[in-house]
């Protein structure tokens, strides 16, 4: 049964037993392909597919999910929705979004991802783990050549008379190879994201990653103390994708998070902005409506280091008795709605990233960390990283260093920013679409030996 049909069905079953519905469904087609030692070590194509229904029933918000679109599933969930009701208090519960203009124009991104075969997009990782290889005598092996494509599509309705769907493709190739200078070894890698495969870049992708497990070859640690550091703009994106946690309105209100009670208030330089524009047409993550139907929208989260807005879906916005800001998003149909944001990014500088390692006299450049799991507090807001990058000496990148911990409060790495680049990546499209440039922190913690 296709989705109109089956929500239709369930609107109709459900009809003098449930107050307000919600039906989402949610599809996805990927494709993967790994290759090690010049062979196809791996080729999946997976398909997913299922409904989840929300629904006001007796004092409550209740939930249910199913993968098959049929009569005997239509009377399932309704029944369970109706029953999980009845231990949940509707004060606390999510609302439905009404048709909105700002929604109901349909989006579908047009790709290309059907405009090379398989057997061409095979050839192309072949290629690349092959020209990888022959870069350096010291790269040995690679340790990852993976391509992945993804094909998405979202279809909500809700007994409010919404009616939405949208659709996106896209993808990314992850190389990472390994180095070996006499007993010293190291590995490098990079990632490629594409909308279109005949737009990956062998000898590019294949460089930076050989470049990067290279360099390092020979680093040590550097003397504990506090050090001027610039974080590459991978590494702030990927640690501001590890605290943005603490920007939900959710974590804030259960006290979870060091940004409680800190609207208004300056929380990083002044040179500091962060945005997320969920219309960017670069974005991985750009789309007009979240998973609750509501319009995503614009918004300034940090302007010139003061802490402006926090992050809603509606079960948090009607706690404060206010709009959904179009931030609640699902890992699956079968998750329930959480806090998240679509693209969100630092506002770079003008000043390029080589000018900036030039104004630092002694200091070190990070260029990677590790984690970022376990060493990130949103509660507090404290971190400690495994980190590695270069030593910078009279303004000069100098010899690699390893072994190092990088320490301190986020807010402190927010307020200690002096200089911006324009250098701004965006990094894997998960849980948002993080963009940063590469940021200068005056005196950070750094333990060494």
């Amino acid at each position: 049964m296709e989705f109109e049909d089956f929500s239709n069905l369930v609107f109709r079953e459900g009809e003098n037993k449930i107050e307000e519905m919600e039906i989402f469904h949610l599809s996805q087609r990927e494709m993967q392909i790994e290759i090690f030692n010049n062979q196809v070590d791996k080729y999946i194509i997976s398909d997913s597919s299922g409904v989840s229904l929300r629904g006001v029933a007796g004092q409550g918000m209740g939930y249910s999910y199913t993968e098959k679109m049929d009569e005997e599933s239509a009377r399932m969930i309704i029944a369970e929705v109706i029953t999980n009701g009845e231990y949940t208090d509707i004060i606390e519960g999510a609302s439905f979004s009404s048709p909105s203009k700002d929604t109901d124009k349909r989006y579908e991104r047009a790709q290309g991802m059907d405009e090379l075969s398989v057997e061409e997009k095979i050839e192309i990782m072949l290629e690349l783990e092959k020209v990888a290889l022959l870069i350096d005598k010291r790269v040995s092996k690679s340790q990852t050549c993976s391509y992945e494509e993804f094909s998405l599509k979202r279809e909500m309705r809700n007994s409010k008379g919404l009616n939405l769907s949208d659709s996106s493709d896209w993808g990314y190739v992850y190389l990472s190879v390994v180095a070996n200078d006499g007993d010293d070894t190291r590995t490098g890698s990079t990632m490629f994201l594409f909308r279109n495969p005949k737009d990956i870049d062998i000898a590019k992708i294949a460089k930076e990653a050989v470049k990067e497990a290279v360099s390092s070859l020979g680093g040590r640690p550097v003397e504990s103390g506090k050090y001027n550091i610039i974080l590459k703009n991978n590494v702030f994106s990927e640690i501001l994708e590890g605290f943005m946690p603490a920007f939900t309105g959710e974590n804030v209100q259960k006290g979870l998070s060091f940004l409680k009670g800190r609207i208004g208030n300056a929380i990083g330089s002044e040179i500091l902005t962060l945005i997320e524009d969920p219309f960017l047409e670069s974005g991985f993550k750009t789309c007009r409506f979240d998973d609750e139907g509501f319009p995503t929208t614009s918004k300034t989260i940090i302007e010139n280091g003061v802490l402006k807005d926090y992050l809603f879906n509606s079960r948090a916005a009607n706690k404060e008795g206010i709009v959904s800001t179009g931030n609640g998003f699902r890992d699956s149909y079968k998750a329930p709605v959480g806090t998240r944001p679509t693209n969100l990014m630092v506002l770079p500088g003008v000043i390029s990233r080589e000018r900036m390692i030039a104004s630092i006299d002694k200091g070190v450049y990070i260029t990677d960390v590790v984690g970022l799991h376990s060493g990130l507090n949103h509660v507090s807001g404290d971190f400690s990283l495994q980190a590695q990058g270069f030593l910078i000496e009279e303004g000069q990148l100098k010899r690699p260093v390893n072994g190092i911990t990088i320490s301190g409060n986020f807010i402190e790495i927010l307020s200690n920013i002096s200089n911006v680049s324009d250098d701004i990546y965006f990094g894997f499209p998960g849980n948002g679409h993080y963009g940063a440039p590469s940021i200068k922190i005056n005196l950070i913690d750094i333990s060494g030996y």
